[in-house]
């Protein structure tokens, strides 16, 4: 019996090409044992949201030992993890944001940066 071959080698850099992602900026949630960050919870998300925002935070806290605060906006001087609904909170998430959320499924989630947040959706 033949067995065909291709080296996968080949593959990579196609692959590359085709599924690459646009480079994401760096948000620090934690610096020097101090919050750097916000937890912002839109405030269309009702109790599923309220529950992210509050998961988040422990497992920041566990990770970390830091607690990052809750909020319904953004602060100054802090960077933000914005948390929203896909479908719901579709119209104040940023354009690239908006266009990951609608081809998320019932059960996956996306997250995206850009200059001083990280938005889970």
């Amino acid at each position: 019996m033949k067995v065909n071959s291709f080296p996968v080698a080949l593959l990579t850099p196609v692959s590359a090409l085709l599924f690459a992602e646009p480079a994401v900026s760096a948000v620090t949630l934690v610096e020097s044992s101090q919050p750097r960050a916000v937890i912002v919870r839109s405030p269309s998300a009702g109790t599923p949201g309220a529950l992210a925002a509050d998961e988040l935070k422990g497992g920041i806290e566990r990770i970390t030992g830091v607690s990052l605060a809750i909020a319904d906006a953004p602060s100054n001087g802090l960077a933000s993890v914005r948390l929203a609904l896909a479908g719901p909170d579709d119209a104040v998430l940023p354009d690239r944001v908006r266009a990951l959320a609608g081809k998320i499924r019932d059960d996956g989630y996306a997250l995206c940066t850009d200059a001083g947040s990280l938005s889970v959706v």
